[in-house]
């Protein structure tokens, strides 16, 4: 008795609760868009490196840019392994990438200190989208002189297992 007691206890209090509301979808992105011409992916690159001067000037910058903490760290090795702005598209785009990500990391981190102004996190939140961007444009764009058709690979047709046949089987003798 009190098993079903417990039982119909829990099962009336699941069953109370609300359920919670169905996961939503993210929304779909449009693939990034190669760049046109070099001279667009370096004016990309310098625009990255704007938000950048911006955001050094900042208090926020100007505090933490010096810093050992671990994110600022990340962002300054992050941001030093950039290659020179006319540098061949496919090998710039991990770098920028890093630096998006270290940005992100080190604007959340510095949101939820709540000891900067929301302007110069803004300033962050701009740089790493800026670097985010040119890190997707980046790396869609082929490099000049190589083949604009995408590579292509077979399909490998599946095999079929076939079943190894069944040993003989020996009559056995009955008792």
């Amino acid at each position: 008795m009190k098993l079903s007691d417990a039982a119909l206890t829990y099962s009336t209090a699941a069953a109370a609760e609300p359920t919670p509301p169905p996961a939503r979808q993210p929304a779909a992105r449009t693939p990034p868009k190669p760049y046109a011409t070099r001279a667009d992916a370096v004016r990309a690159a310098q625009e990255v490196t704007s938000y950048f001067q911006a955001w050094t000037v900042t208090t926020m910058g100007q505090d933490v840019v010096g810093s050992g903490h671990r994110r600022v760290t990340a962002f300054r090795d992050a941001w030093q392994q950039l290659p020179p702005h006319n540098s061949t598209p496919g090998r710039a785009a991990g770098p920028y990438g890093d630096v998006a990500e270290r940005a992100k990391a080190l604007q959340a981190a510095a949101a939820r200190s709540g000891r900067f102004a929301p302007g110069d996190l803004q300033v962050l939140q701009a740089l790493a989208r800026a670097a985010d961007t040119h890190a997707a444009r980046l790396s869609v764009t082929i490099p000049s002189g190589q083949a604009t058709q995408p590579r292509t690979m077979a399909v490998p047709s599946p095999a079929v297992a076939i079943p190894a046949p069944l040993p003989a089987r020996a009559p056995r003798a009955s008792l």
